[in-house]
This record gives structure tokens, sequence and C-alpha cells, in this order.
């Protein structure tokens, strides 16, 4: 009796690796919309905290009351009656701030602690943002 060697693979064997596969690739789409959010999320912390920092510049190096004004949507840094800066944020991160308002007094300092708060609402991850009173450092807790 002759055998033939047998080369390549059967449609059974095809398939079974082609479900694996997408069963593995429908559990990291999650995992990577999870990631790109939370990334999302940090890199708008980040912005919002550099922006106030430069607020906070121009209130010492211009001797002028600085505020920033939050929206849930978007924020802007005005001078006095010049605006410095306007964020407008993708719509999947809110932001409460408790108050509404941050005032940078001339020295940069401000009355009270203020902290800014921005939500995923895909993760519902949140991140913090801190200014100081006496010193109105920025910070991301």
């Amino acid at each position: 009796m002759h055998y033939r060697s047998q080369n390549g693979f059967t449609l059974i064997e095809l398939v079974m690796v082609g479900a694996i596969a997408a069963v593995l690739v429908a559990a990291t789409v999650g995992q990577y919309q999870e990631f790109v959010s939370n990334q999302r999320l940090h890199t708008w912390a980040e912005t919002i905290a550099t922006d106030l920092r430069a607020g906070q510049q121009v209130s010492v190096s211009q001797r002028r009351m600085v505020v920033a004004v939050f929206d849930s949507d978007r924020y802007t840094i005005i001078a006095e009656s010049a605006v410095i800066k306007t964020g407008n944020l993708p719509p999947d991160i809110t932001i409460t701030s408790t108050p509404q308002t941050v005032n940078f007094s001339t020295l940069g300092t401000t009355a009270a602690v203020e902290t800014i708060t921005l939500r995923s609402q895909m993760t519902n991850r949140t991140r913090q943002i801190s200014v100081a009173a006496a010193t109105g450092r920025v910070r991301i807790d």
C-alpha cells in the first residue's frame, strides 16, 4: 500500500484557528478602548494643569487678575478681558469643578483651595487637578 503525504491544513483546522483568533481580538478590543479613554483623560488633565500654570504665570508677570472658568465640556482662561486659552473637551470627558472658577490674584495665589475634577464617561474614572490656596501651586492628584 502506498500512502500519500499530507501537505497543508484541513478546513476544520483553519476554521478553529480563525475562531480562536476572533475570540482573542474581541477580548482585547474592550481593553484597548478602556486604555485609550484613560490616556485621553490623563492627557486632558495634563493640558488643563499646564494651561492653569500658564494663567498663573500671566497673573504674576503682568500683575493682572486671571480667572479660569469651567463648564462641563470646555474651559476658558481670561486675564481681565483678554482670553488667554480656551479648551474644548472630547465628548466622553466632562469637567466638574468646585467652584466653577479659579481666580488667580496678581501674586499668582488663590483665596481657597480649588479642585477641578475630570470624569471619563466611558470608564467612569476621574482625575483631579488641585490649586493650592497660599501658593497657587497646580498639581494633578
